[in-house]
Order: C-alpha cells, then sequence, then structure tokens
C-alpha cells in the first residue's frame, strides 16, 4: 500500500464519495418533484434522464469503493497514536496535544499489528527475577531498576533466563510520515516470560516501597 494509494483513497472516501452522495440525494428529490408536478405525458423522458444520471453516479461510487476498500480496513485502527491527524471534507483536522499526549502511552499493540504499513520487531530485554508475593512479582532490569508486575506473566519450560517482551513498530515506507503517521516513540508490552524452574520462587521485600509499578519504572514501554 503505497502513499499515492491511501491519499487517492481519502480523497475519494472524504471527498468524492460524499459529493456522489449529495447528488443522489438531490437527483431522488428531483425525481419525486418531477413526478408529483409535471403531467403524466411528459415524466417520462425527464424520469429516465434522472434514473440514469443516479445510476451512473451510483456506479462511479461502487468501482471507487471496490477500487479503495482495502484503505477503509486499515483506516479503522487509526488513532493519534498512529496519526497526528483525521481526514475531513475539508482536508485534515489536527488531533489535540492532550489526545496525543494519552495515546502515546497507550497499549494498543493489536491495532499496530492490523496495519500493513508498520513493520513488528519483536524485544527481549533480560530481567532477574527475584520472586513472588502475593499477586506482585518483583524484577531487576538490567540497569538495576527495581519494579514490580502482576498481569501477563507466564512460565515455559523452554526458557533459560526471565525476558520483558514486546514489539517495536516502524512504519515500512518512511513517506508516510510525510502525511502524519508516526513511529511509535515506545516498546509495546506484551508480556513476561519467566523459566519454570522459578516458578516457586518466593521474595519479601524489605521496603515495599523500593519497588514501583511497572508502568512508572519501565518508562519507556507502553504497558
Amino acid at each position: 500500500m503505497t502513499v499515492e494509494f491511501w491519499q487517492n483513497a481519502e480523497r475519494f472516501y472524504e471527498h468524492w464519495l460524499m459529493n456522489i452522495f449529495s447528488l443522489i440525494v438531490l437527483t431522488l428529490i428531483v425525481m419525486i418533484f418531477t413526478f408529483t408536478y409535471t403531467a403524466k405525458g411528459k415524466r417520462k423522458k425527464p424520469f429516465i434522464f434522472l434514473f440514469g444520471f443516479a445510476a451512473v453516479l451510483m456506479l462511479i461510487g461502487g468501482i471507487g469503493h471496490v477500487q479503495y476498500h482495502d484503505y477503509l480496513e486499515q483506516a479503522m485502527h487509526i488513532n493519534p497514536l498512529i496519526r497526528d491527524r483525521v481526514p475531513t471534507y475539508f482536508g485534515y483536522n489536527a488531533y489535540g496535544s492532550s489526545e496525543e499526549m494519552y495515546y502515546s502511552e497507550l497499549n494498543d499493540r493489536d491495532a499496530l499489528r492490523e496495519m500493513l504499513l508498520y513493520e513488528e520487531t519483536v524485544i527481549q530485554e533480560p530481567l532477574t527475577y527475584l520472586g513472588t508475593n502475593g499477586y506482585s512479582h518483583y524484577f531487576v532490569r538490567e540497569n538495576g531498576d527495581l519494579f514490580r508486575h502482576s498481569q501477563r506473566i507466564s512460565f515455559h519450560e523452554d526458557l533459560e533466563e526471565p525476558q520483558l517482551v514486546g514489539s517495536r513498530f516502524v512504519l515500512k515506507d518512511d513517506s508516510f510520515g510525510e502525511i502524519g503517521f508516526k513511529n511509535p516513540e515506545h516498546t509495546m508490552f506484551d508480556e513476561i516470560r519467566l523459566p519454570i524452574s522459578e516458578a516457586d520462587k518466593q521474595y519479601n521485600p524489605e521496603f515495599e516501597t523500593d519497588f514501583y509499578r511497572a508502568e512508572t519504572i519501565v518508562s519507556d514501554w507502553n504497558f
């Protein structure tokens, strides 16, 4: 999918299809007016012309939809994490800074995976697993940062060391950046994988306040 295809599809759905729909509605109104106020003997010719005109418009709209329908499947996944603007009839409207800030911290891995514009790279960061205490699991990053986490933690028999697993997404074609698409700044968290040999490991931190939530400490990842 190229930038040219995307821009043409945007113009078709956001501008030309709206024009076609408006003309069809206007034609139907004229047809009703013609049928109501024109003498019976004089209705046929204008009615056939108007019906034919409406049919041509619907044909054009149908052909355009067949040509560009792949765009719709992609566009439905777009949000301010992925793009800084939204197409409208008159051009583009930029998302607000508050929306962009909120979405920049959002883990929308599923939407990014659905976008054909992005290439996904799996990231595996080694961790030290200290153990669990109740619902919390305690970890140390390679840089020495301490954190705790309680969700999407799995144990694996074939794993030798704990891993923080996520995905980075990068545009396959940088030219999409010219129309507002972004390379998400952060890694999208998937799960924490632990060796099955460490499943029974317990840990009681001396100071619980030393361990902040992963979302706070691992700030370069979106949880």
